[in-house]
């Protein structure tokens, strides 16, 4: 039988522990006031890039064993401690089931604890500390699922009847399989947190976000998953069309400061374009829209060819450094002697983009192409040049090369060279 693993539980030691890939470690506290407290911190996710940390304890009760889950606010083992000498000791001695009194503390007059009772007491703060888009997913549960907020937590039954119906009503209006799934994957998130408190048995989302078998789509390469990138002949349209979208401004602004200066009049030197910089800056790092707006002038280094994101601004919650390549570094210095590098530091304003890239993606006849599927370009790209997955994975700033592998299919001759180096060895 393994030894279980012991250690003095600090933040330190438990910021360090390193669960195995797709799994989880348990480490047991060896503190003099641990009363049993124990630690389990799981493999890093897209959720979670630094690890997923829950904090339980073990006591006996009348001589049985019994395993308390400590609430997920609970961010050190101090406050753990805390928490078991306050809350779990206290009511033991007295006969109490700490779990029962948890339920309590949510529950409405009828004495059910309610989907909404529990969004706001416990899983939106925790939402909105742990993600860094919290109150977009919390406000999402709102607007998607107001009658479910009055639904008991513990009846899944009838969270499921509802649900189906749901599906059912937004797939007839049009709504696409992905973006029903998307809503899904928020309030699925909810009723996983309730089961890890104990507040929850079964989660009633997770058989309604099956992939989409009505159509003939691999699921593959459906809504996260999806995999757009541009032929040689797209891309070709694109940057045409970028171009064409250039002269064509810088066409209206000399005609407009000529009838300007005609009647004496000042000419207008106007706010520069953005657009065809973010476009190519997107094909060329894959860097999402939301982390090339956020960008600013103190975290790019032309000389050294890279660009900081920094944890604030990326999905994954984590500073990553993206290498610029030679256009790149071209555009961004174009684009500072055009800009003069304003006072706010922010190398884009963002306004502008949007529209301007849908007007530049109708006019080079892009079919079923988002700003996002830059991004797949970007990574498909260099797949399918050679380079290794999981410099793919550091570069797009994946939080595992798990997303990285639908990318594999891209490259199955440098796949199929790589077993040839058997044969040489032979």
């Amino acid at each position: 039988m393994k030894k279980p693993n012991r250690k003095r539980l600090t933040a330190a030691v438990v910021d360090n522990l390193k669960p195995p890939k797709d799994g989880r470690m348990l480490v047991w506290d060896t503190s003099k006031d641990a009363n049993g407290l124990y630690v389990k911190k799981y493999a890093k996710s897209h959720s979670y890039p630094t690890g997923r940390v829950r904090y339980a304890c073990y006591q006996r009760v009348d001589a049985r064993p019994r395993h308390f889950t400590l609430p997920a606010f609970l961010t050190s083992p101090s406050a753990a401690r805390e928490y078991i000498q306050r809350e779990i000791l206290p009511k033991l001695a007295i006969g109490l089931d700490p779990i029962s009194e948890r339920r309590k503390r949510y529950a409405v007059e009828d004495g059910a604890l309610t989907i909404g009772k529990y969004l706001d007491g416990a899983y939106a703060p925790l939402l909105k500390r742990d993600r860094r888009t919290g109150d977009v997913l919390v406000r999402r549960i709102r607007t998607h699922f107001t009658e479910v907020l009055e639904m008991r937590l513990d009846d899944a039954d009838s969270a499921k009847v509802w649900l189906r119906g749901w599906v059912e009503r937004r797939r007839s209006a049009g709504i696409k399989h992905a973006t029903v799934v998307r809503d899904l994957n928020v309030l699925s998130g909810l009723y996983t947190q309730a089961i890890d408190d104990e507040l929850a048995i079964t989660n009633p989302v997770k058989p309604l976000m099956k992939p989409d078998k009505s159509t003939n789509v691999d699921p593959e390469h459906q809504g996260a998953d999806r995999i757009r990138f541009l032929s040689d002949d797209e891309e070709q349209r694109l940057r045409a069309a970028l171009d064409a979208r250039e002269a064509d401004i810088a066409a209206r602004t000399h005609d407009r400061n000529a009838w300007r200066t005609s009647r004496r009049l000042r000419p207008l030197s106007g706010a520069p374009d953005a657009v065809k910089t973010v476009v190519l800056m997107a094909l060329n790092t894959g860097m999402r829209r939301g982390e090339i707006l956020g960008m600013r002038w103190d975290r790019v280094d032309l000389k050294a060819g890279q660009c900081t994101v920094p944890a604030g601004g990326s999905k994954t919650n984590k500073t990553r450094r993206v290498p610029l390549n030679s256009e790149v570094r071209s555009l961004l210095l174009e684009w500072s002697i055009r800009n003069a590098r304003p006072e706010s530091g922010r190398v884009f304003s963002g306004r502008g983009i949007r529209g301007g890239w849908e007007a530049v993606r109708e006019t080079a006849g892009l079919q079923d192409f988002r700003f996002h599927d830059l991004r797949h370009h970007a990574a498909s790209a260099m797949v399918s040049g050679g380079v290794d997955l999981y410099v793919v994975s550091q570069v797009l700033g994946h939080s595992s090369t798990q997303m990285t592998q639908k990318y594999a299919h891209l490259a199955p001759e440098h796949l199929a060279s790589a077993v040839e180096v058997i044969g040489r060895k032979r």
